[in-house]
């Protein structure tokens, strides 16, 4: 919901723009980003491009994880959802996010903040690396974007996300075992409907302010 509004931001009302959604997974955003524009999904996982196309997604393509199949700026938005903690070499992705992008081209990033909160779900999820608020714009001006914001968010559930991440380490330490499938469990008792509730909360502050902390770190980008 944060992201889909952002887009809306960024894009301005304009439908003819082109977008691409790097790693989509299973479709959900790129469905309704098909909504916004002219939207492209790429992924290196044939099982989640299947799912996509399940979601009736029309433009698809299945990568390799360092190269993306388009020509230089061919795209007016690159949008790159939790993907670059993953990358051993995550310069190389920020370069060819630059390469495909046109001229005045947006960059909408988001990863997992602060290194302190590195956990067993990190592991499970297969991260390499957490980030700080300065490791991420010291990364992107390096790799000569300019930075229209950087902000943490993901803030009012921080406090229950830090205090999960606690008590996880505290018990692996003592027991020695860690369940991975714990980390993929979908949440009851309404609680997905609350998230959505607090997220949509997040996108309104978000139009106007940063937010000083929280669990994950947003990243607007110009090229």
């Amino acid at each position: 919901m944060i992201v889909l509004h952002l887009v809306g931001k960024i894009l301005g009302g304009q439908p003819s723009l082109c977008i691409l959604d790097i790693g989509g997974g299973v479709g959900p955003t790129l469905k309704k980003l098909e909504e916004m524009g002219v939207a492209f999904g790429v992924d290196i996982s044939p099982e989640a491009i299947g799912y996509c196309r399940d979601r009736g997604c029309r433009r698809l393509c299945l990568v390799e994880e360092e190269r993306l199949p388009f020509g230089d700026n061919s795209f007016d938005l690159v949008i790159s959802i939790d993907i670059l903690e993953h990358m051993d070499c995550e310069y190389r992705h920020l370069r060819e996010y630059q390469r495909v992008l046109k001229k005045g081209g947006f960059l909408l990033i988001t990863v997992p903040a602060l290194s302190w909160l590195w956990s067993n779900h990190d592991r499970a999820n297969r991260h390499r690396r957490r980030y700080s608020r300065s490791g991420l714009r010291n990364l992107l001006d390096k790799e000569g974007w300019k930075i229209e914001r950087l902000s943490y968010f993901c803030t009012l559930l921080f406090p229950l996300i830090m205090a999960i991440r606690l008590i996880s380490k505290m018990v692996t330490r003592i027991t020695g075992d860690y369940d991975l499938a714990w980390n993929f469990k979908i949440p009851g008792f309404g609680l997905n409907n609350l998230f959505r509730r607090i997220f949509s909360w997040e996108s309104a502050w978000l139009t106007k302010r940063n937010f000083p902390i929280g669990s994950s770190l947003l990243g607007i980008c110009w090229k």
